[in-house]
């Protein structure tokens, strides 16, 4: 005997419920940025040497940045895992990789000490990079607080809550409601 019961109606996900758009290139450009960020440091670390100070500064900088890669590699899984201490995961890797950038400033300083006009052209090339780090942070972590797709994708604004600099951010309106709003 046919069975003339339809299949339950599945439930429709909007698209923003899925990983995708920014967020997925947020995600690939983490990724890519901790191996650019490796392979710059095992390079500079390999060019300076072991010598005093600056050689003992350098290794400081270089495990405090193997420390932000661990940190960021943690922040692409709870992404994945929607796990909503993710954004407060991005910012320590952010400010993590900053403190290791002043130390490989303080690197460069250190064994150029005699040569002026080194350690200023190794500053220069810390502070750009250094810019560079701070914008791509800043318009990450605008996109984080502002975005539509990130909101509904996380399920919650608990992201922005548990965050350092975000806790009394008001997150913007899911494209679906949240499960707490259709609960209540």
């Amino acid at each position: 005997m046919p069975d003339n019961n339809p299949a339950p109606a599945q439930s429709e996900t909007h698209p923003y419920q899925k990983l995708g758009g920014w967020l997925l290139l947020n995600i690939v450009s983490l990724i890519l940025g901790l191996l650019l960020d490796a392979a710059l440091q095992w390079k500079g670390t390999g060019d300076a040497g072991i010598r005093g100070t600056s050689g003992l500064l350098l290794w400081i900088a270089t495990y405090i940045l193997v420390g932000s890669i661990a940190v960021q590699i943690t922040c692409v899984v709870m992404i994945f895992y929607r796990d909503p201490r993710f954004l407060r995961f991005y910012q320590l890797g952010w400010i993590i990789s900053f403190v290791s950038i002043l130390f490989s400033t303080a690197s460069i300083i250190a064994n150029n000490l005699s040569d002026l006009t080194a350690a200023i052209s190794g500053i220069g090339g810390m502070a750009g990079g250094l810019v560079f780090s701070l914008s791509r942070y800043l318009a990450w972590f605008a996109y984080y607080t502002r975005s539509v797709r990130v909101r509904t994708y996380m399920g919650s604004d608990e992201y922005l809550r548990r965050a350092y600099f975000t806790k009394k951010i008001k997150g913007p309106q899911p494209a679906v409601p949240d499960a707490t709003q259709i609960e209540a």
